[in-house]
């Protein structure tokens, strides 16, 4: 799926980069068609943007029109969804990467909870998958628990850093800031109160300058967290960076004290 590279998901564009960049230094002539990549977007050596069939101007229309069509008039070997949903019908066998159902675990956290479409959408998904690509065994354990999917059809292939993250960590203690770094979109999936609970108790017990810094787009937390701040008297130290460059990002990390990552869920 070629738009996942313009993907308004950041970790979505991240692994399909990551990804694709990593298979074009396997041995053998490994080509790919990124079918829909905007014009201009930058992509992998190995992938060929190519245009897509028209369709109705949604998610579901594109993969139950455009998609299946520009499939059908082309000889694939398989078809890669990287992000949970994939045309609902064709012959081209379909490999589907699911990185967490938190969206049928814990639909309360979402405001189509209700939407009986979107829900059929991806149990369709699921269920035509000729494989299903997973991060975790968790992700594997909730789909089997969920859908019924049997462990053949399940394949686990681990996340890893890029390869401008593998870095030399500071020296010691003494290089880093007094910073507790979270990365990741402020939604309410994470877990932030327990962040300002740390940072609440550091800033009581000791003098030194200690902040939290959030690094990710705002899913509808950030007013929250802020008012908690201001009530534990802590909102002048707590920043929220909304992106960063994978170069900020690397200097996030190497120079924060220490990683939170409180979370309720994650794939």
């Amino acid at each position: 799926d070629g738009r996942a590279f313009a993907s308004p998901a950041g970790g979505v564009r991240r692994y399909v980069s990551e990804l694709y960049a990593a298979l074009a230094t396997l041995d053998g002539d490994r080509r790919f068609d990124a079918i829909g990549a905007p014009p201009g977007r930058q992509l992998p050596a190995n992938c060929t943007p190519r245009p897509e069939w028209p369709s109705p101007p949604t998610n579901l229309g594109r993969h139950a029109v455009g998609l299946p069509l520009t499939l059908a008039r082309g000889d694939y070997a398989a078809y890669h969804a990287p992000a949970y949903v994939a045309p609902t019908w064709g012959r081209v066998p379909v490999v589907l990467s699911v990185h967490d159902i938190s969206y049928a675990s814990r639909p309360e956290w979402y405001p189509y909870r209700r939407d009986r479409w979107r829900r059929w959408f991806y149990r369709h998904s699921i269920e035509r998958a000729r494989l299903i690509v997973v991060p975790s065994t968790f992700t594997a354990d909730e789909i089997t628990r969920v859908y019924g999917v049997p462990s053949a059809r399940l394949r686990l292939v681990p996340l890893a850093p890029a390869a401008m993250f593998h870095c030399d960590a500071p020296s010691g203690p003494e290089r880093r800031s007094r910073v507790l770094l979270h990365v990741g979109d402020l939604h309410e999936r994470r877990d932030l109160p327990v962040a300002l609970a740390v940072l609440r108790g550091l800033v009581v017990r000791e003098a030194s300058p200690w902040r939290l810094v959030l690094v990710g787009r705002d899913a509808g937390s950030w007013a929250g967290v802020l008012a908690a701040a201001t009530e534990a008297g802590v909102a002048d130290r707590v920043e929220r960076v909304e992106a960063a460059s994978d170069q900020a990002l690397r200097e996030w990390y190497g120079r924060a004290w220490c990683l939170l990552y409180p979370s309720r869920y994650e794939g």
